[in-house]
């Protein structure tokens, strides 16, 4: 299974081929390659990471005054 925008070397998921004929009018030819995607995982922004940094901090200043207590 490819990630979806890797169907082959060069990341295409479709090739038109321009077929032109002699009295002028000419076809075009298609060609859908499988780009099914896998597993996607999520990637936390910043400003997660930041949120999660300060509220695990607040925990551990509630924790450490509530133990002076």
């Amino acid at each position: 299974m490819t990630a979806l925008g890797h169907g082959d070397q060069w990341g295409s998921l479709l090739y038109l081929n321009w077929q032109a004929s002699p009295d002028g009018q000419g076809s075009v030819g298609r060609q859908l390659i499988d780009g099914s995607v896998g597993a996607v995982t999520a990637v936390p922004e910043p400003s997660s990471w930041l949120m999660l940094g300060a509220g695990l901090g607040l925990l551990g200043l509630v924790r450490c005054r509530l133990s002076h207590i």
